[in-house]
């Protein structure tokens, strides 16, 4: 048995140099050399964790896991995020396996293929990957309705719309709609051509719905705020003190400076898609219309 105690000094620099000598006690001298490792990794996990709703830690077989299901270009359509301490579902793509069983957004996730604890929302979208043709088994519960259990297919990305857009005839004028369900590889791209494509119809007009849009890939959601903002910065992030980060700025080419936009947003609008939205908004180029988003203000790298 060990018994620590944390010495003391300055506010700032004593928690840290408290650890580092309560760890390498551990390490040092703990009976049972064996133990020393996964509980220092459980304690990472914990300690991620309370850091904020967002941060996590993936042990090296699940971050190997994440670079795989990423490489293999396969979905369930299903997104999961950490909401009021509990997993919940955070976006359907609706033509995906997961619309198809009917999975709204809101409900609480209960287990995954039997597995009921996850170290974070992360961990528990990883189980939801694997090979094209891979099952998965949901327990989902919606409100006080009992649990009910879905089978969830892994499929192509290639075979889920996650840009949906059309034109529509409105008082005499053509209004295109780009629904985005999601910020994946290549979607900034599919919604670049689908508002050259109805620029080219005579559209003058355009909503983006980024209604139930959980986010994504941040790089592919400024892909979609640089064809509509010429100049200026597109975002901004900063670290500890003020210190910035990253600034990505809009380029004036191919952009389209005519077309009126406008965004809608719900509560479920989170992360990526707040960020378009807020872009459009503070560059006076799109009128925001909705509820209340989401509020994912961080960048996890």
């Amino acid at each position: 048995m060990l018994g620590l105690g944390l010495s003391g000094g300055s506010a700032e620099a004593a928690p840290a140099r408290g650890f580092h000598e309560a760890v390498k006690e551990i390490v040092d001298h703990h009976i049972d050399e064996a133990a020393v490792g996964p509980a220092l990794d459980a304690g990472l996990v914990e300690i991620v964790g309370r850091l904020d709703p967002h941060s996590y830690v993936l042990n090296p077989e699940q971050r190997a896991l994440q670079k795989r299901a990423a490489a293999a270009g396969v979905t369930t359509g299903l997104s999961i995020a950490q909401h009021d301490g509990s997993l919940r579902v955070a976006g359907v793509v609706p033509s995906s396996p997961a619309a198809a069983a009917g999975i709204e957004v809101g409900e609480r996730v209960v287990s995954i293929d039997g597995a009921t604890r996850f170290d974070s929302a992360a961990v528990a979208n990883l189980a939801l990957f694997g090979d094209a043709g891979d099952r998965h088994r949901v327990v989902l519960r919606n409100g006080a309705a009992p649990p009910r259990t879905v089978e969830l297919e892994l499929v192509p990305r290639q075979r889920v719309a996650v840009v949906e857009s059309q034109v529509l005839e409105h008082a005499g004028m053509r209004v295109g709609v780009v629904c985005i369900h999601a910020f994946w590889n290549g979607t900034g791209e599919a919604v670049r051509r689908a508002l050259v494509q109805m620029r080219a119809s005579g559209v003058q007009s355009v909503v983006l719905d980024l209604r139930e849009n959980p986010g994504g890939v941040l790089d592919e959601a400024l892909v979609v705020a640089d064809a509509l903002v010429d100049r200026g910065v597109l975002m901004r992030s900063r670290g500890r003190h003020g210190r910035i980060l990253r600034e990505e700025l809009a380029h004036a080419a191919g952009t389209d400076t005519t077309t009126r936009v406008v965004v809608l947003v719900d509560r479920h609008t989170a992360s990526a898609a707040e960020l378009l939205a807020m872009t459009l908004r503070d560059h006076k180029r799109a009128v925001v219309i909705g509820e209340r988003t989401y509020g994912k203000g961080t960048v996890q790298e």
